[in-house]
């Protein structure tokens, strides 16, 4: 199950309702999103990574946290 989906049930299970459950969807879909910047060959790497490749997808909450900032409050302008 992916992650958008498994937050999707969680936040159903807790009773939120729907606008709520479909908010925390959307917003699971971009858990990841600052990966865009983490190199394809480190991604797909098979095995461990090396401390330098580690430090380097580290970085990918850093690059995505202004975006999904952006997005949660576009969220929050539209649903008011």
């Amino acid at each position: 199950m992916g992650v958008r989906a498994l937050a999707a049930a969680l936040a159903r299970s807790t009773g939120l309702v729907s606008s709520q459950v479909e908010l925390i969807e959307r917003a699971a879909a971009l858990h990841d999103i600052g990966k865009v910047a983490v190199p394809a060959q480190i991604l797909l790497r098979q095995g461990p990574l090396t401390d330098e490749e580690f430090r380097v997808v580290k970085l990918h909450t850093t690059v995505g946290a202004p975006g999904k900032a952006q997005v949660a409050n576009a969220c929050c302008r539209s649903s008011s």
